[in-house]
């Protein structure tokens, strides 16, 4: 399930993408998207994924995005991660930067998986320029 602000073929994509020299299979999700994956969370399940805004965006202004990740269950949204990311800002940020969650506390439980993508905070009205914001090969596993 996919939600956006914005046309779906602008706002979300199935893509291939290289960054300092490492290519993941990711989604492309402009900040204002939400994916959900539902699913039943495997004993000992974690989570594992990459954040990273394209490169074709690194030399844009911008203040980069907040990615989150959230699980619903029986109703009740956790956030079980944060993260800003702003390669125009931080060289550091020029990158696949891993992420691992571990979901322990849900195993067993039909759940909702949000990966939300959004404009960086405080600025306001939020600032969703340049916003290419990815996942990269997001898995759920042991």
């Amino acid at each position: 399930n996919i939600s956006t602000s914005g046309p779906l073929h602008q706002f979300f994509d199935l893509v291939f993408e290289e960054i300092d020299g490492v290519s993941k299979p990711a989604i492309f999700a402009h900040s204002t998207t939400r994916v959900i994956w539902h699913l039943t969370v495997p004993p000992h399940g974690k989570l594992r994924t990459w954040t990273a805004l394209s490169p074709s965006i690194w030399a844009s202004e911008g203040d980069g995005v907040v990615f989150r990740v959230q699980v619903v269950d029986a109703g009740q949204a956790t956030e079980v991660f944060w993260r800003h990311v702003d390669p125009h800002h931080d060289p550091q940020h020029r990158r696949w930067m891993p992420v691992e969650v571990d979901l322990w506390r849900f195993a067993g439980h039909s759940v909702d998986l949000v990966l939300v993508t959004e404009p960086s905070l405080p600025a306001l009205p939020p600032d969703s320029r340049y916003d290419r914001a990815l996942w990269g090969d997001p898995t759920i596993g042991s």
